[in-house]
């Protein structure tokens, strides 16, 4: 049976985590990297930060906060109480979930396999950090 009883301050501060992982991911450690592979320019960029990024922000925060939501959920669930299993959980999770959406991408959408394997690396070091995050918490 599903359990919805967590710790709500472990949810929402991992859900931070999560976002300022994303910030130094596509940020300072491969936004360079991000941006030839998305081939996008500092104009396009700037453009982006005329329209509102903190809109997409909001928007991308709240997806961290689901995401984080129902790994908790999930990893309460099962039981999971060691570091160890919160990891495979972790890679269980970004291998049935995050990576086969990301391999779309390359199927359909004709991006390169250097965005794939940018955003798919992403996927799993978030993943497996709010696991491991979740489990030593909650």
């Amino acid at each position: 049976m599903l359990s919805f009883d967590l710790n709500w301050l472990a949810v929402i501060v991992v859900a931070v985590v999560n976002f300022f992982i994303g910030f130094l991911w596509y940020g300072p450690i491969f936004g360079k990297t991000w941006m030839k592979a998305m081939k996008f320019t500092s104009k396009d960029i700037e453009a982006s930060k005329k329209k509102g990024m903190a809109g997409m922000m909001f928007i991308s925060f709240i997806t961290s906060l689901i995401t984080t939501f129902v790994l908790a959920v999930l990893l309460k669930s099962t039981g999971t109480i060691d570091i160890v299993s919160g990891i495979l959980w972790g890679v269980f999770v970004w291998l049935g979930f995050f990576l086969v959406t990301t391999v779309s991408g390359i199927l359909w959408e004709s991006k390169s396999s250097k965005l794939f394997f940018l955003n798919a690396s992403y996927d799993l070091v978030r993943v497996v950090i709010m696991a491991v995050i979740l489990v030593v918490w909650m």
